[in-house]
């Protein structure tokens, strides 16, 4: 007999995976650390055979037959010859910033922004433009393709039978269409990719492919967007790794400047998903050893500022060198102060997405999730910063939850989430200098990728 549906998450830090239990919460989770990178300068990258070892390895903690859901981190990507199975790169981390330079030297463009993205060095074409130039005998190999993480364990899971990967993923290449929902020849063209190395664009859900390690694979779909179907009426903000805020726009795909547009899930019917993200590009390993911290009624650091941005600024700034900054203030700090003004900046970061993306919030819920939600301070400032409830998603694996419920068409149990409220504090008045601070940190950027701040 068949046995509970799986939810595997290849995340950047760990490998998750959980069953779907009959009350539709998640058990038996299991954790797995995800490969380690190498770091060497601007490349960041890890080993391809690692990371099928690494989903091997906790799925067979799950002896049992049934359905199986995997979410993938977006944008992290290699290279390998289908005749021989052999990787001709590395798995190159979404975090890899070697296409830094190309996309100062080429941005903005007419095309990305069609695409509803930006021009940044996170994206798998400016990385392609940029290796093809460094290697560009790899072009011309017959049997080169390119593998997002979710098209490479399938690869490998079929023994080469199936090469495709999901619309969700696709969009976040910087070489497909969300509109078209297929790869785009301007993009391709501008990158220098060739359309065979490609892999099949699927819908996200309604898979039926049977895989080695005994289960079959019914859903594949970007992390994020597995995190969004979980509550997918609410603006979501997930704080891991990587931050985002999510504002859903049902079945119409928008676009809005210096933000960026994301497919949700593509079913098999051809209806699509879609929403628009703002990124803060990461804070967590800013946060690693700090203790936890509360928020005080009063401001005792006024002067201490933070850019929590780990890996190059992202929304609505797109400036791929300025990474986490501090004032000469909150350098000075250590313990929980310091954590306190790195997650102050991480809450204002957010405060800013919301202003531009949802403007008047209305009634729709916000909900929180992630590791970095759980420390108390960041459900309690963003609350009394915004004047009004945020949800706090009980189950701490949300992309986890999500994941099961698209691969068991099923909903999340009610009630979901907890409410989080908090009286009005220093944060408003502290939002607007900290805002000047960053205006001053912005316009003394070198390094501009692709416009100034607004």
């Amino acid at each position: 007999m068949a046995g509970p549906t799986l939810a595997v998450d290849l995340g950047s830090t760990a490998i998750k995976a959980g069953r779907l239990a009959q009350d539709g919460t998640l058990s038996d989770i299991s954790v797995v650390p995800a490969p380690v990178p190498e770091v060497r300068g601007r490349c960041i990258e890890s080993d391809p055979w690692a990371w099928h070892d690494a989903f091997r390895a906790v799925v067979a903690r799950y002896p049992e037959r049934g359905d199986l859901g995997l979410a993938t981190k977006r944008s992290s990507f290699l290279l390998f010859d289908a005749d021989s199975g052999r990787p001709l790169t590395p798995l190159i981390s979404w975090r890899d910033r070697r296409a830094a330079d190309w996309c100062r030297e080429h941005g903005p463009l007419p095309e990305v922004e069609a695409a509803g993205l930006r021009l940044s060095p996170h994206y798998i074409g400016p990385k392609l433009a940029t290796l093809f130039a460094s290697r560009p005998e790899l072009r011309e190999l017959s049997a080169l393709r390119l593998a997002t993480l979710d098209t490479w364990i399938v690869w490998l899971e079929t023994g080469g039978r199936v090469f495709e990967t999901d619309l969700s993923m696709a969009a976040r290449s910087l070489l497909a269409s969300p509109v078209s929902r297929d790869w785009d020849k301007r993009l391709l063209a501008l990158f220098g990719v060739p359309r065979r190395i490609l892999p099949a664009i699927r819908p996200t859900t309604g898979r039926d492919i049977e895989l080695a390690v005994g289960r079959r694979l019914t859903t594949s779909v970007a992390d994020q967007s597995a995190m969004v179907a979980c509550c997918s009426d609410a603006i979501r903000i997930n704080l891991g790794t990587g931050g985002f805020v999510v504002v859903p726009c049902g079945d119409t795909f928008r676009t809005r400047t210096d933000y960026l547009s994301s497919v949700v899930t593509l079913s098999p019917d051809g209806t699509c998903r879609y929403a628009l993200e703002g990124t803060i590009n990461g804070a967590a390993v800013a946060l690693r050893d700090l203790p936890a911290t509360g928020l005080p009624d009063h401001d005792p650091t006024t002067d201490a500022f933070c850019l929590p941005d780990e890996t190059g600024a992202g929304s609505p700034y797109w400036l791929p060198d300025l990474c986490l900054t501090m004032s000469d203030a909150a350098a000075r700090l250590a313990g929980a102060d310091r954590r306190r003004v790195i997650l102050e900046g991480l809450v204002f970061r957010v405060a800013d997405i919301l202003d531009d993306l949802a403007g008047n919030l209305g009634g729709r819920r916000i909900v929180l999730s992630g590791g970095i939600a759980a420390d108390p301070f960041v459900g309690d400032a963003l609350s009394s910063y915004l004047a009004r409830p945020v949800e706090l998603l009980r189950e701490a694996e949300a992309t986890l939850l999500g994941l099961a419920t698209l691969t068991a068409n099923t909903t999340p149990p009610e009630p979901a989430t907890g409410v989080l409220t908090h009286a009005p504090g220093y944060l408003r008045e502290k939002r607007g200098r900290w805002s000047e601070w960053i205006a001053t940190l912005v316009g003394s950027a070198p390094n501009k990728c692709v416009r100034d701040i607004r």
